[in-house]
């Protein structure tokens, strides 16, 4: 789904622009938080995009190396309105951040760390944690249905909460057990093919000449007809 048809298109790249815009400005910790913010404005506000669609962007945000919210950004962008709509969300996304950090590097030693200062980033930090737990949950439900994604969920989820194990392990871990799992559905249909069903037995047919006895004509009168005499 592209822009819509009544839409023009530099209208189009400057909704992009101040979707993202808005998201990288207005949100903290990270591309997770600002995800169902994008998601509310993409899907339900200006109809970009079906959620399905969006959804996958925004999984595979995550998987490449980079900052989510800058690929889901670039993704979007490139499916609504091409190379410009990518390049238009993508500015979008990290013009905040910049800004911001020029900001706090020039103001860093005036701003007060104790006081409303520190309650309002306390009250932030607890509303970013809402808003990516509410992107896990949305994930989940899109891309994790089947028994075994749900076990390396559980899997995973274990092994970095409760052992500490480095999160590029386990996501390599996964990668590989995702690539055994195609591969074990491409050999269920070829196993399935060389099992071929049982032929039923052929009913033996009879020999020839064994057929039932043919019925005897009646011999042909050759007497001539009544009334035919000399």
């Amino acid at each position: 789904m592209g822009a819509p048809d009544n839409i023009s298109g530099a209208a189009t790249l400057r909704r992009l622009f101040w979707v993202f815009f808005k998201a990288g400005t207005f949100t903290f910790s990270g591309g997770l938080a600002m995800l169902p913010l994008i998601q509310k404005d993409v899907i339900d506000k200006y109809g970009m995009m079906d959620k399905d669609t969006f959804l996958e962007y925004a999984a595979l945000s995550q998987t490449l190396p980079g900052v989510i919210a800058l690929n889901c950004g670039i993704f979007v962008g490139k499916k609504v309105a091409g190379t410009a709509g990518a390049l238009v969300a993508g500015l979008g996304t990290v013009l905040p951040a910049f800004v911001a950090m020029l900001a706090a590097a020039a103001l860093l030693e005036r701003i007060p760390r104790t006081g409303v200062v520190q309650n309002i980033f306390e009250g932030v930090r607890s509303a970013s944690a809402a808003l990516i737990l509410y992107s896990a949950i949305s994930l989940s439900g899109k891309n994790i249905r089947k028994p075994i994604p749900i076990a390396l969920l559980s899997i995973s989820f274990v092994v970095i909460f409760f052992f500490g194990v480095n999160a590029l392990l386990v996501i390599i871990g996964a990668a590989l057990a995702g690539v055994g799992m195609k591969y074990a559905e491409k050999r269920k249909p070829q196993a399935a093919a060389g099992q071929e069903a049982p032929r039923p037995p052929e009913t033996p047919r009879p020999p020839e000449g064994d057929g039932p006895p043919e019925t005897p004509r009646p011999p042909e009168d050759d007497s001539p007809p009544e009334g035919d005499g000399v």
